[in-house]
């Protein structure tokens, strides 16, 4: 792993009076001072901005650790309750970000960590409330902030690179004490819209729609009923439960304006409390509880699903393979889910028993076996699918290998980065597999069908439990939850085996691997009693 690299963007200012809101608007920075580290390339600048300006900060850590730091003086007293917010755009590698307040002292700082940060392609609101910010280290030990002398983003990056960041709109807002909420949530049908009055500002983390028809429409919020803000977007809804992701998200009213369908075809709705989005991994924990177990991943049923990595000594990539089969083939980004359907019933894991072994037993070379029929072998760069008639009989048999945005690695494991979900804005099929507009995988094994869904379309497992596939060969998705599948359909008689490979020939690969790993250890032999 190449060391964390720390880039932190000090931002200070001075307040108006107590209650108003204040917003820098970096129509000038030429008193930002630049403190990178050794090695570490900062350029702080203007540039065109979300209304106005901005503060554009161009980074290169040049493979190297370090940060960069932008710097002003400021002094803030804090109000019993607050928030800061930005607006954030970038053109850079997932981060972790950090908000951080330093107080007069300079030694005691608090912050809120958002590891894993993706930085929007747009313009993209960040809040960061009271009720989220830690003590983070200093003599002071803890205990709640009353003054701040600096503010600092902060974008600490576990792949290092370089990239440009955007920021606008620098707010600090007192707030009203935080209260429960208290009132029932009354739902309005239009034709072409739907609202939902919760009878009081509330603070939520999103909805749960279920629909009797296709719909497409956009999630609006608002506090008075006449301004509306579009929060959300829906395109190609497939007419099921819908699951929108709006963290911590607060007003009073939600609007759900249809550009297709009808508002009367919205048959249950939920307003979801903020830790339903916590983090994506949280949202899909939800998910997957509300779906069959085997749909999605064991961890996001808080299960612990073990893993080895897939490497050669000096190799320039690893992959990983839990002890499910599933195979990460690009570091923090998806996998490939393996799926049988026997006889028209969808296998997962939940319904085979998987053993492991290694290549001749004890060579680095990791299989993973259902009893119902599947071996996957793995190499770097190979993954071969060994699908075998476990039947008295010939029966149809189909494997599907699902590509999603899930990594190997569990939500409460690091590689680096935190584990659960990846990315997937898009995905593609032309003979090769294209992830993110990269060409990631082969199919040594061309399929009989591919098919690719956003995530407001439902997940590719969703299709595969009604017999289908989705007929899209391409989709892409702003939500970054995107998945596919390729569809291998078998005819086998009892007891016969079919292989099904992707990525690179299995057969000489496998054999090259094999004379490695025993040039490099069959130099030791052991002798011990029985």
């Amino acid at each position: 792993m190449k060391p964390a690299i720390v880039l932190a963007l000090a931002l200070l200012f001075c307040v108006a009076p107590a209650r108003a809101a204040l917003i820098e608007d970096f129509e000038d920075v030429s008193d930002w001072a630049a403190l990178p580290s050794d090695g570490v390339d900062l350029r702080i600048s203007t540039d065109i901005g979300r209304l106005g300006r901005s503060m554009r900060l161009d980074y290169d850590f040049q493979g190297r650790g370090g940060y960069a730091i932008a710097r002003k003086v400021v002094a803030i007293d804090l109000p019993a309750n607050y928030q800061y917010s930005f607006f954030i755009r970038g053109e850079s590698p997932d981060n972790t970000l950090e908000f951080k307040l330093v107080d007069p002292s300079g030694d005691n700082v608090w912050w809120k960590n958002r590891r894993a940060f993706t930085f929007p392609k747009e313009w993209t609101r960040l809040i960061t409330k009271k009720r989220h910010i830690s003590f983070a280290w200093g003599p002071g030990g803890g205990g709640e902030m009353k003054k701040v002398a600096a503010i600092e983003l902060v974008i600490t990056a576990a792949t290092g690179g370089k990239g440009t960041v955007w920021i606008d709109e620098l707010m600090f807002e007192p707030r009203q004490p935080e209260r429960a909420y208290t009132s029932t949530p009354v739902v309005k049908k239009k034709t072409t819209s739907i609202v939902i009055d919760s009878g009081q500002r509330r603070e939520f983390g999103g909805l749960i729609l279920d629909w009797s028809e296709p719909a497409d429409y956009d999630v609006q919020t608002s506090d008075d009923a006449r301004q509306w803000e579009t929060v959300y977007r829906v395109r190609g809804g497939d007419g099921g439960r819908d699951y929108i992701y709006l963290p911590e998200s607060e007003s009073r009213y939600v609007r759900l304006q249809l550009t297709r369908g009808r508002g009367t075809s919205l048959k249950a709705a939920s307003v979801e409390p903020l830790a339903f989005t916590d983090s994506r991994n949280s949202f899909f924990s939800r998910i997957a509880a509300a779906s069959p177990r085997g749909s999605y991943p064991k961890y996001f049923g808080n299960v612990q699903s073990y893993w080895t990595v897939v490497g050669e000594p000096n190799a320039e990539s690893e992959w990983l393979v839990n002890e499910e089969g599933m195979v990460e083939v690009g570091p923090s980004a998806f996998s490939i889910e393996p799926f049988l359907r026997i006889d028209g019933k969808l296998v997962t894991w939940a319904d085979a028993k998987a053993t492991q072994s290694l290549e001749d037993g004890y060579l680095p070379i990791p299989s993973v076996t259902w009893d119902a029929g599947l071996r996957v072998t793995v190499l770097p760069g190979a993954i071969r699918y060994t699908v075998t008639n476990r039947n008295a009989e010939r029966v149809p048999i189909e494997l599907l290998l699902a590509v999603r945005p899930f990594q190997v690695n569990p939500p409460w494991q690091f590689l680096g980065v935190p584990g659960g979900t990846g990315e997937i804005r898009r995905i593609s099929y032309d003979g090769a597999l294209h992830v993110n507009g990269a060409r990631v995988l082969a199919t040594v094994t061309r399929p009989d069908a591919f098919g690719a869904t956003q995530f407001d379309g439902g997940d590719i497992i969703d299709f595969a439990r009604r017999g289908v596939l989705p007929s899209r060969q391409s989709v892409e998705d702003p939500f970054g939850a995107a998945s596919g599948a390729l569809s291998y359909k078998l005819d086998l008689p009892p007891g016969e085996s079919r292989h099904v490979v992707l990525g690179r020939p299995f057969d000489a690969a496998l054999a090259e691997a094999r004379s490695l790993w025993h040039g490099l250890l069959d130099r030791v032999k052991f002798e011990l009693p029985p």
